[in-house]
């Protein structure tokens, strides 16, 4: 059986169990409690609820981590200097455009 005979099948049991009016208040239901089960939101609760579980077995945990996270050297990837943005302002463009007609004319 695939997934469209299952749910067929489905929509048929429901629609023999319940009436139309059960129907309805059941959709109503589902929709005012989407917003609560989005995958958002129940990541959300999930990531609070394991830090509290975390936090009720180890309740050193956070400064251990804390401790080791102080203890870790920088990586040899990370740039010594900071990175600049590409942006240019006017002032930058017009002291190139001098330079590379001084070039160009020095040139010729």
């Amino acid at each position: 059986m695939n997934l469209l005979d299952n749910c067929h099948k489905f929509c048929l049991i429901i629609g023999d169990t319940y009436s139309r009016r059960q129907r309805v208040i059941i959709r109503n239901r589902a929709e005012r409690v989407s917003e609560l089960l989005d995958w958002k939101t129940l990541g959300g609760l999930y990531r609070e609820a394991r830090r509290m579980a975390l936090k009720k077995i180890y309740p050193d945990l956070e400064m251990r981590t804390s401790e080791l996270l102080a203890k870790m050297p920088r990586p040899l990837s990370a740039s010594s200097t900071p990175v600049h943005s590409d942006l240019e302002t006017d002032s930058d463009t017009e002291e190139q455009q001098e330079h590379e007609n001084l070039a160009w004319n020095d040139a010729s």
